[in-house]
């Protein structure tokens, strides 16, 4: 085999965060050390993403994140937890194996299990970030690291038991990305094991307009009576995101091409007060080459198991569903 020598200059400095993360996961028995392919490219962002979601939500407990360039450029805490550990999973964006071929260059005796990230979600991503939907990162690597945490450290998901990626379950289905799923017990606990709280900031602008803005940077503007949509339209609005983020992911699970997606939602509410919606529709017009059979059933699950927006207002409302097929073009 051919080799390429490597020089890294060394640093006499520490990164007191990195190290303080070492040393408070340095555990006794050592817990199983994850790192990821952290390249730039679309599959290295849903490499580097699976690899947050396993050892920071789903197996937190048994699982340690490696960061890849400090144990590879640096003998020091980082290194150790991969030194150390029983067990090394190493989630790659490709068949390049980047992140296993670095550390295999400063631990020759290392033995990772690898994960090709590309086989599980199972879709020729091109390179570039901005042409992938920050959504559809989150269903990947949601499906990639249940896989990862069903296969290799022997648990069920804490954060999603039952449930599918970003709605996920221990069969790697695609859900919405605004939660990984409903409350469920942890591995050999009988306490709900929570996400951390979605929050929004929602600010008054005058008249009836208002800013919503999420933790990401993102905004959106509601406007009464306006060209804007309203509170009540963004409330059916996320119904049906969430609900077409979910059925998304099923499909592509499935390996089921979806050429056109469009879901109407219309609610009707009591004239009375409160005037709470009572019965909710949702309308799926789709174009893809399921058969009616595993449609039906996609979207039975999309709207009863995997859309946490849709099973919330289930429990509250009537909501129904039907679909139609559209021509693929």
């Amino acid at each position: 085999m051919d080799y390429e020598t490597i020089r890294i200059a060394k640093v006499t400095g520490k990164c007191p965060a990195c190290e303080d993360y070492a040393a408070k996961n340095s555990t006794t028995p050592p817990k199983i050390a994850v790192m990821a392919c952290e390249g730039a490219c679309s599959r290295g962002e849903v490499a580097r993403r699976a690899a947050n979601m396993v050892a920071h939500r789903l197996a937190r407990d048994e699982t340690v994140r490696i960061c890849l360039g400090g144990a590879f450029t640096k003998d020091t805490g980082q290194r150790n937890l991969v030194r150390r550990a029983e067990k090394v999973i190493a989630i790659e964006g490709c068949f390049i194996n980047c992140s296993s071929r670095m550390m295999e260059g400063v631990l020759p005796d290392l033995k990772p299990e690898i994960v090709r990230a590309d086989l599980i979600y199972n879709i020729d991503l091109p390179f570039g970030i901005d042409e992938v939907p920050d959504e559809m990162f989150t269903v990947y690597a949601h499906q990639v690291a249940e896989q990862v945490v069903r296969d290799y450290t022997g648990g069920i998901p804490a954060a999603a038991a039952s449930q599918p990626p970003a709605c996920g379950s221990g069969e790697a289905r695609g859900g919405c990305s605004c939660s990984a799923g409903s409350a469920d017990t942890g591995k050999n606990s009988k306490t709900p094991q929570y996400l951390p709280a979605d929050e929004v900031n929602v600010r008054w602008e005058g008249a009836k307009k208002f800013r919503v803005n999420n933790s990401r940077s993102g905004t959106l503007t509601l406007e009464e009576g306006s060209g804007q949509c309203s509170p009540c339209d963004a409330f059916m609005a996320a119904l049906g995101g969430c609900a077409n983020l979910a059925l998304l992911g099923r499909l592509q699970w499935h390996n089921i091409v979806t050429d056109t997606l469009d879901v109407k939602v219309s609610g009707i509410r009591g004239a009375g007060t409160p005037a709470a919606y009572e019965k909710v529709h949702v309308t799926f017009s789709i174009g893809c080459n399921a058969a009616d059979g595993v449609l039906d059933r996609a979207i039975r699950q999309a709207m009863t198991e995997f859309c946490p927006v849709a099973v919330t207002l289930g429990r509250a409302a009537e909501v129904t569903w039907d679909y139609q097929r559209l021509k693929q073009g």
